[in-house]
């Protein structure tokens, strides 16, 4: 089964994933890092180029400023995880959990404005 995901659904999901995150319980943990990297696969290069374009003066871009807020609310909520994205990635006990914090954290300071 192939996975469709676009900008408004992953605006709408991205808070529950980062809650997975934060959670204490491992396997909420792994599925919220395992969502969070496929997010991100598909939609840093989105959400970075799109923060990054300066609005035209007197121009009005409906649908731009529309897909420029739903990036900025991912943006947000991507932000939000990297404190426990970077506690996970420093656990001394290592692991999957922390291999993949670190590539998840990885992911979401490349997109950092």
């Amino acid at each position: 089964m192939k996975m469709i995901l676009t900008l408004d659904l992953c605006r709408d999901l991205l808070p529950i994933f980062v809650k997975l995150v934060k959670s204490r319980f491992e396997s909420y943990i792994t599925t919220g890092l395992e969502y969070l990297k496929f997010v991100l696969k598909s939609f840093s290069r989105v959400i970075s180029s799109t923060l990054s374009v300066k609005p035209d003066k007197g121009i009005v871009n409906v649908q731009f400023e529309d897909r420029r807020q739903r990036c900025r609310d991912c943006y947000r909520d991507l932000m939000s995880s990297k404190p426990a994205l970077v506690s996970l990635a420093r656990k001394k006990k290592g692991g999957s959990i922390q291999t993949s914090a670190q590539e998840v954290l990885k992911m979401v300071e490349s997109i950092e404005i």
